[in-house]
């Protein structure tokens, strides 16, 4: 039964140590398709951002065309009223 046990321990150690090894590529794997991941997700980001910011500008220039229009209608109404209370 001694002897069982003296061949069996270097043989439990070396298991061990192969399923460490094992282990250890496994979770290598794991990390590098995480990674892989994490920049998919933060090329999408920055794709979504690019887009928003495009977005953004072009509804700031429409915002701002229809403030000059609107700005436009009120000095024509402020004419208009002055003409009218000129009697014109």
């Amino acid at each position: 039964m001694i002897e069982v046990k003296k061949k069996l321990f270097p043989v439990s150690i070396i298991a061990v140590g192969i399923g460490a090894f094992a282990i250890s590529i496994f979770n290598r794997n794991k990390l590098k398709n995480l990674e892989d991941e994490v920049k998919s997700t933060r090329d999408d980001v920055k794709s979504i951002l690019c887009y928003q910011e495009q977005k953004n500008a072009f509804i700031e220039s429409e915002l701002e065309e229809m403030r000059n229009e609107v700005a436009s209608c009120y000095e024509h109404f402020e004419v208009f009223s002055k003409e009218k209370e000129d009697g014109r």
